[in-house]
């Protein structure tokens, strides 16, 4: 698999020890490689843990003239270190999201001989992304990482310069650039910077073809001892747009300070672009190493962070707003400028009548003069590169206006509310008056006449507008709690039967719980539904009943009326019934039924839902054991009616009787001794039978099962005598029976 997903890395070193008796240095390496994080499925680090990847090999040179030679190369060097690295967003910029870093770390050391030539440190791998905008045919690339060393950062166990950002993942296109790309040295060293060529070794190999790694220009990871620096090209910029010095290009290219290490330009072509960075170290103008950084910048379209917003009462553009104010000739400002996290600094600028009045306050109140139109401007972050913006603003000040106005009604009369508008303005005039009277009700007009129809306490709102179009609302309580006019009540029933039950609807308005109501019933009744809205009243006697009801208003306003003669409540009859037998049985199960009942002239008989009669005292015959309900209903001659239910219990009866003595002797009667009965309706049945000794000679569960004279009815003949039995069983309502005798054997 190829390298594709490499975009870019970086080699460091460190002096461990000198042996000036050998003339050996003991350098500690660190290599740094970064690949792209967004597609899982690219080539993984050589080296790490749980890929099919080898190890990184890095091959060390030495410069013999103008041409490297290949000394040795290290073992196959593990991953050490593996992180995921997030962009730093732009200042005041919205980079694209889902972009990050893998960075890979690799750490050896090596024993190097201290000569009078250059080392290099090397090492190389195929191959980079073909999504990369600034070379021509970018995936046929591989990529050098590399670090040269010289006899005196050898002869004076230097260290290497270390670069003290990381490089930004995100350049945003068409705005100012600006990334310290400086390095630090322990030992003070001096140290100039540069753009310099990205290097390439290796390629991309044709499909299948298994290409030897000593192949130098088509291996995905060449060998150091075949392929070394005298192989490493430089990559191809595609020109003119790109090249050596303007690997972004841009407006102003994009470049580096040689002194400060700071990148600046303003880069203006979307895509990927690789550069290279370069680090001299100097000591007293001597040339001790050279650092390379290699890396994949992507240059992407980025949004604004930073937004001017004015809270305003009309948005005329994205950085044109509106603000009105009526009346007040102080104004108060709400900046919602975005990001707050990006925003240094606010500045005003008001044009009030040809003076410039400034503010540096992030929500600041001016006074105005009096009403007129007066422009205004707001910067965020004045003079701060990428993080500035502006917003406009229009501000009218208009005359004062006020809206108020008062209410009359009878507080104890059910009728009209009227409303008198006493708003003033300013202003040429008041164009719009909107009532809303609280209880659903709105209306438009001067001076309007309401009507509520339900009592309570209500909010009452006036707006106004005049012909600036300025608004003002006032707002009132009222309580409306009348006595109604009329008091109107609906029985559930004028008519009834003793017992009545009446529902008294009261219809009159305008009331509600609010109101304290107070009803006589007429039959002398002191029951709590006296004091109820609408009451329901039970008449436990018949006779004809005057009705009155008092309503009081929550502010005390009072109304009664009664009503003679109102409820007539008649005689109905008295149901009642006997039955007989009072304890019926499965085997004497017909019932006999005595109508009781008084006043009636007409009945109606319920036997459980198992038939019906019209008789005045029927029998009924019931076809089923157990506890039956019989409801007879008696109706008067006024059409009353009276109700009442009786249980009739039919009792399951089932016993079992044994006789005195049996006769097994073949002739086909008395052969066994049993129990006879309603034996189908018992349960847990048990019978034993002993001789005189009391040994049991039969037993059994079954009671269709008797003993026929022999052991255990399939044993010796047992002689003739008196035996004594003992059963037990279970009847049908649960109760447990036993009976025990004598059971004559004769033969």
């Amino acid at each position: 698999m190829h390298g594709k997903h490499i975009i870019g890395g970086d080699v460091l070193y460190e002096c461990r020890s000198i042996d000036t008796i050998s003339n050996t240095v003991e350098m500690h390496f660190e290599f740094q490689m970064y690949r792209d994080g967004r597609d899982a499925t690219g080539a993984d680090f050589d080296g790490a843990a749980g890929s099919n990847r080898p190890g990184a090999e890095f091959g060390v040179f030495r410069r013999v003239g103008s041409q490297w030679v290949y000394v040795k190369k290290t073992v196959p060097q593990q991953l050490m270190l593996r992180e995921r690295v997030e962009p730093n967003e732009p200042p005041c910029l919205i980079a694209p999201p889902g972009i990050f870093v893998e960075r890979g770390v690799y750490s050896f050391d090596i024993e190097l001989d201290i000569i009078d030539s250059d080392y290099m440190i090397a090492y190389q791998r195929c191959c980079r992304s073909e999504s990369i905008s600034n070379l021509v045919t970018p995936g046929d690339f591989g990529a050098v990482f590399a670090i040269e060393l010289t006899p005196a950062a050898l002869r004076t166990c230097n260290n290497s310069p270390v670069f003290n950002e990381f490089p930004p993942l995100v350049i945003c296109a068409g705005f100012e650039l600006e990334y310290d790309h400086s390095a630090s040295d322990i030992e003070g060293d001096s140290i100039t910077y540069g753009l310099c060529t990205p290097l390439s070794a290796g390629g991309n190999p044709p499909p299948n073809q298994n290409i030897p790694r000593s192949d130098c220009e088509l291996s995905v990871v060449p060998d150091p001892a075949f392929c070394g620096p005298n192989e490493f090209d430089p990559v191809q910029f595609r020109l003119p747009t790109f090249n050596n010095f303007e690997p972004l290009a841009g407006n102003p290219a994009v470049g580096i300070d040689p002194v400060t290490g700071l990148i600046s330009g303003v880069p203006n072509i979307i895509g990927e672009h690789v550069m290279a960075v370069c680090a001299n170290e100097y000591r007293d103008g001597v040339l001790l190493s050279t650092i390379r950084r290699d890396f994949q910048f992507i240059v992407s379209n980025c949004e604004k962070a930073v937004d001017a917003r004015i809270a305003s009462d009309r948005t005329l553009s994205d950085s044109e707003f509106e603000v009105i104010s009526c009346g007040d000739f102080n104004v108060r400002f709400t900046n919602q400028s975005v990001r707050l996290q990006d925003i240094q600094e606010y500045a005003w600028e008001f044009d009030v009548d040809g003076d410039l009045i400034t503010s540096s306050q992030k929500d600041p109140t001016i006074e105005f003069p009096g009403p007129g139109v007066y422009n205004a401007k707001m910067i965020v972050n004045p003079g701060i590169s990428n993080c500035t913006d502006s917003a406009f603003l229009t501000v009218r000040v208009f005359p004062d206006l006020e809206a108020d106005f008062e209410f009359v009604y009878d507080t104890c009369v059910f009728g009209p509310t009227t409303f008198t508008d006493l708003s003033t303005t300013d202003a040429d005039f008041i164009t719009d008056r909107r009532w809303n009277f609280g209880d659903g009700v709105q209306v438009d007009g001067l001076n309007p006449v309401h009507f509520y129809r339900v009592a309570g306490e209500y909010e009452i709102e006036l707006e106004i507008e005049d012909n600036n179009g300025c608004t003002d609302t006032e707002r009132q309580p009222i309580i409306y709690a009348p006595a109604p006019n009329a008091i109107i009540v609906e029985p559930s029933v004028f008519i009834g039967c003793e017992p009545a039950e009446v529902f008294f609807d009261n219809l009159s308005e305008p009331i509600n719980d609010t109101y304290d109501v107070t009803w006589d019933f007429g039959d002398g009744s002191e029951g709590n539904d006296r004091f109820e809205l609408n009451p329901t009243h039970i008449y436990e006697e018949d006779g004809t009943y005057d009705v009155s009801v008092t309503i009081v208003s929550p502010i005390g306003c009072e109304s009664s009326r009664s009503f003679d003669s109102f409820i007539q409540v008649q005689k109905g009859p008295d149901a009642d019934f006997r039955f007989a037998p009072e304890e019926p049985t499965i085997f004497q199960n017909e019932v006999f039924f005595t109508n009781l009942t008084t006043g009636a002239i007409g009945y109606f008989w319920d036997f459980d839902g198992d038939g019906v009669s019209f008789d005045i005292s029927p029998s009924f015959e019931f076809r089923d054991t157990g506890r039956h309900v019989v409801t007879l209903q008696a109706t008067s001659s006024n059409g009353c009616l009276d109700t009442v239910s009786q249980v009739v219990d039919v009792i399951p009866l089932a016993d079992v009787f044994f006789p005195n003595a049996f006769t097994p002797n073949n002739n086909g009667r008395n052969e066994v001794f049993r129990g006879v009965g309603n034996v189908n309706l018992i349960n847990d049945y048990s019978m034993n039978i002993y001789d005189r000794w009391g040994k049991v000679v039969f037993a059994t569960n079954d009671p269709n099962e008797g003993w026929n004279g022999r052991l255990q009815n399939s044993g010796e003949l047992l002689p003739m005598g008196v035996y004594m039995y003992l059963a037990s069983y279970r009847v049908p309502r649960g109760d447990m029976k036993e009976r025990r005798g004598f059971a004559t054997l004769v033969r």
